[in-house]
């Protein structure tokens, strides 16, 4: 919250993106709302499943788990 009230005194255009692996709900909420103000989510999820998947040889992937 500190750094996200910091990067907008000093530039109001900045677009901040968090890390997210804990799925924190009030991450992208305003800080006027009590949130803590990040304008985007990078939820890792998907990239962790991408790099397991590129490990594993084609014939080893689940297209069922992959879509759903």
């Amino acid at each position: 919250m500190l750094a996200n009230t910091l990067i907008r005194e000093l530039n109001p255009d900045a677009l901040t993106i968090a890390e997210d692996v804990s799925g924190m709900p009030t991450l992208c909420r305003s800080l006027k709302d009590g949130g803590i103000g990040f304008d985007y989510r990078l939820a890792m999820n998907m990239p962790d499943m991408w790099i397991k998947l590129m490990k594993t040889p084609d014939e080893g992937w689940s297209m069922g788990h992959i879509v759903h």
